[in-house]
């Protein structure tokens, strides 16, 4: 499976650049900002877990915890 999270160096030793997909259609948007999958190396034992961000494009609200 390809990673939705590419990481891009700076030039700041440990500092890293996320770039990410965004995926839309007429419902609105959806991006995964992060993933401890995805960015294990990165982050080392870390304990986030997971964040994502989207958009609905109807005045519709939904949360999840």
């Amino acid at each position: 499976m390809e990673s939705s999270v590419k990481l891009l160096p700076t030039a700041i030793e440990g500092l890293f650049i996320a770039e990410t997909n965004l995926f839309t259609d007429h419902r609105g948007s959806f991006s995964r900002l992060f993933c401890k999958q995805e960015l294990e190396s990165a982050i080392g034992n870390r304990q986030i877990v997971q964040v994502n961000q989207s958009h609905t494009a109807q005045s519709l609200w939904l949360f999840s915890i």
